[in-house]
């Protein structure tokens, strides 16, 4: 049983004292409208105007245009760049800006809402036509609230996702009408969202994704004729008036440990930078810059793995770093070398999570749909762009083959990087024992699994989850986020839950168990056995202790065994004492598929892949699911933040006296070995080359192992 002195306990452990106690000063000073006196809200003219924001000798200058282009020299690129791409790579740029034209934008890169255009709808969730309000101070606002649902739906539309289309068919084509539009929509949301008031200014992280939209947008547009005075100072007011925003607020951001306080200090050390005319700008720029470089100490681990726990956070992270480290070479300025080195590591650790045909990495972690800097035709999932930035920032070579990806480095170091030579990094099998991720890289297929104890903010309880690709293919995959917020039917409980991972559920409950909003009780241990790689085998072994608090004091132990490049075994013992109800779940893409009396044949476009359970010492009922939701949830996905949708699971269950035993065994193509098991051990005969394996069996004991010894072809290769 887990007490309120015990979660009081948990909550401590992860989140600290000092963090803990700012949440609470943050509380008092919310609910007694003390910190709402801090932010002024009323109009943009009332607050900022011009002259009261701009140093006093810019002020002699004869207009706002003249002083912008004096400080160009400070940007990516100068006014006028023409990109000259091709069409097709615009192809997704000119879809989204025809959409908007008719009043739909797009959300989380998936689907489109109705808003309506020039004069749209920036307080509206299309999707359930609930709508927010812009009549309170965001001080008395809640992220979570029953009656609206889930804030992010009009949060997505005002981070200014848009702008990059326009600016990417803009700098291509050179028409006004792309620039006209950009500031009608400025307009119609300035005049939606007054300063500091509504929704849209209730979290900094999104006024600095935003600010990052407006400031691209409003160097392009800047020798536009549509960008007259009047429209910049009222860009320069919102960039002013988020800059406070943040600057008076970032300690909150700071305490949630992760990609929010890089983003708003990552807007910070831009407007610094950027616009020097400003006040504050040199307060700006040396505080953005000190919490740069004070969260990567903190956050950004030695192996390259980051505290979110999330491929996707780690893309946006990175996406920031990119962004100022660019303007600082430009500008002449540097971060530490600690700074530098650890952001290295971060985006080769990305690399090393990435499937080599598709670009994508696994859907681990949560995934709220950001991609803050979408400069290319590639798919959302597609980390390709950054990692090819970073790598040219890094080595001044590209990481990757000519493509759509090339795009960001274009935006951000000019057309000479296109010529850069390329620097191809094999990926090889990796341990990154501080972030708990294990890859095992093979010719043609590739794995990920997590072996982690967690010293900080849990996401989801997946631990031991297992990633299988083949040829670009996820075949094993993550079921992914879906939302952070489903006050109705609870659905991203079930996406964060175990039986949404490929692992093993016991007792029918989570290997955590779940607290209200983000948080996690009864946090798991774990432990990393042994990795050994060799040319022709590769095996692996850990355990968590997840279900300890069970009355059987479960311990999951798990093995993975590749063999000839495109066989693979899962042996997962399940230990500990009485019965329990145990499931190995294992969810797959949505394809087509045959059911097999103990398994599964997935038909992908590379071949059939044949999942098979094979059980030891107990029989489990084995069930092909496909979108079930009556009574328990099983079988579904979501690739894309707010949608979701059926995919098959095999759940083989059972309810026996532990321990107990179960072995999956995976073949990728057509050649499927006849397999063979005893109670001490596993055969594979490869019937079309003649090769066959052998995998000797631990004993099932609390101090033992799943696997004692490997052979292959009558000779022993591997010995525990």
């Amino acid at each position: 049983m887990i007490t309120p002195i015990r979660n009081i306990a948990v909550i401590l452990k992860q989140y600290g004292i000092s963090r803990l106690g700012y949440r609470v000063y943050f509380d008092l000073m919310r609910r007694s409208g003390i910190l709402k006196i801090r932010f002024l809200n009323g109009n943009y003219e009332r607050i900022n105007y011009v002259n009261k924001i701009i140093n006093e000798k810019y002020q002699s200058e004869s207009n706002l245009k003249s002083i912008l282009e004096r400080n160009i020299g400070n940007y990516f690129y100068t006014t006028g760049i023409q990109t000259q791409l091709d069409i097709n790579q615009l192809e997704n740029a000119f879809y989204e800006v025809k959409n908007i034209k008719q009043g739909k934008f797009l959300y989380f890169s998936s689907k489109y809402g109705t808003l309506g255009y020039p004069d749209s709808d920036w307080l509206l969730n299309p999707f359930d036509n609930k709508r927010f309000y812009n009549n309170k101070h965001w001080t008395s606002l809640s992220d979570f609230n029953g009656n609206l649902g889930d804030i992010k739906y009009i949060w997505e539309q005002s981070r200014f996702g848009w702008v990059y289309s326009l600016v990417r068919i803009y700098a291509s084509c050179r028409e006004e009408k792309y620039a006209e539009m950009f500031w009608n929509l400025l307009e119609s949301w300035l005049r939606t969202n007054p300063p500091n008031m509504g929704p849209n200014w209730q979290c900094g992280q999104e006024a600095a994704i935003r600010s990052f939209a407006v400031i691209f947008a409003l160097f392009t547009f800047l020798d536009s004729a549509a960008t007259t005075e009047e429209r910049l100072g009222k860009v320069l007011s919102l960039l002013n008036t988020s800059a406070e925003r943040i600057n008076k607020h970032i300690n909150y951001a700071r305490i949630q440990m992760g990609n929010h306080a890089v983003s708003e200090a990552g807007a910070l050390y831009t407007i610094g930078i950027l616009f020097p005319f400003l006040k504050n700008s040199k307060k700006y720029k040396k505080f953005g810059k000190y919490v740069l470089e004070d969260e990567v100490k903190k956050f950004n681990f030695s192996d390259g793995s980051y505290i979110q726990h999330s491929m996707n956070y780690q893309r946006l992270m990175l996406h920031v770093y990119l962004w100022c480290f660019r303007l600082a070479q430009i500008n002449s300025l540097k971060f530490s070398e600690f700074t530098y080195e650890r952001i290295r590591r971060s985006y080769l650790f990305l690399y090393d999570m990435q499937d080599p045909d598709s670009g994508y990495t696994p859907n681990y972690g949560p995934n709220d749909g950001a991609n803050i800097f979408s400069l290319s035709n590639c798919e959302y999932p597609d980390f390709r762009p950054v990692i090819q930035a970073f790598h040219y920032l890094y080595t001044g070579k590209r990481i990757y083959e000519d493509g759509p990806h090339d795009e960001l480095m274009f935006w951000l170091f000019g057309r000479d990087s296109l010529n850069a030579k390329v620097d191809l990094i094999e990926r090889k099998s990796r341990d990154f024992h501080t972030g708990g991720y294990y890859t095992f890289r093979r010719k043609n297929s590739w794995g990920m699994t997590r072996c982690h104890t967690y010293r900080s903010r849990p996401n989801q309880a997946d631990m031991l989850h297992f990633d299988l690709w083949w040829k670009g293919t996820n075949v094993l995959r993550d079921s992914g986020t879906y939302s952070y917020f489903d006050p109705v039917n609870n659905w991203n409980r079930f996406f964060v839950s175990t039986r949404a991972h490929n692992t093993v559920e016991v007792g029918n409950t989570d290997q955590m168990i779940k607290g209200d909003r983000f948080r996690w009780y009864s946090l798991l241990k774990s432990r990393f056995h042994f990795h050994v790689t060799n040319k022709s085998y590769e095996v692996w072994q850990g355990e968590h202790d997840g279900y300890k608090r069970l009355s059987s004091k479960a311990i999951h132990r798990r093995a993975i065994v590749n063999l000839f490049e495109d066989y693979w075994l899962v042996i997962d013992d399940i230990l500990g004492k009485g019965k329990e109800l145990t499931r190995l779940i294992w969810n797959f893409p949505d394809i087509s598929y045959r059911k097999l009396p103990n398994g599964i044949t997935l038909e992908t476009d590379n071949g059939e892949a044949n999942i098979v359970v094979k059980p030891l010492n107990h029989d489990p009922d084995i069930h092909i699911f496909y979108g079930s939701e009556s009574g328990e949830r099983f079988g579904w996905s979501s690739l894309h933040y707010g949608e979701k949708k059926p995919t098959p699971v095999l759940i083989a269950e059972s309810y026996s006296k532990l321990p107990v035993r179960y072995i999956t065994c995976i073949s990728l193509g057509n050649q499927n070995p006849e397999i063979t098991h005893f109670n001490s051990s596993i055969r594979l005969n490869l019937i079309n080359n003649k090769e066959h394996a052998e995998v000797k069996l631990g004993l099932l004991k609390k101090d033992g192992s799943c696997i004692d010894e490997l052979f292959i072809n009558d000779k022993s290769v591997w010995k525990r």
